[in-house]
């Protein structure tokens, strides 16, 4: 996933966080906006409060950026994404991981 595929400015997640709808799972929060571009993007919001050390964070991005990319291709709705990481992550396994993301993006229907 490109940098084209992410939100990477502030004002496009404020844009997110102020007009979307969130969803809750249980390890994870998402806010949906409708999209303004040619693709689904995602934005990531995991801090060391809510996922632990760097070794973790890193690993629940890289596991949420794989999930919406394979989810993207599944779906038609162009929308933008932000995924906020709750502290009950940190001592979910990967498939607790992962089953709560499709979850999600099933909800979403992202792209």
């Amino acid at each position: 996933m490109g940098r084209s595929g992410r939100l990477t400015r502030p004002q496009e997640f404020k844009r997110v966080f102020d007009s979307g709808r969130k969803l809750h799972g249980r390890f994870f929060a998402v806010f949906v906006n409708p999209g303004e571009y040619d693709e689904s993007r995602l934005g990531l919001a995991i801090s060391r409060r809510s996922a632990g050390n760097a070794v973790r964070r890193n690993l629940i991005k890289r596991q949420a950026r794989e999930s919406f990319r394979l989810a993207r291709r599944a779906g038609s709705r162009k929308v933008d994404v932000v995924l906020i990481a709750k502290a009950a992550g940190q001592a979910a396994t990967r498939a607790d991981l992962y089953e709560d993301l499709e979850m999600l993006w099933s909800r979403v229907n992202p792209c």
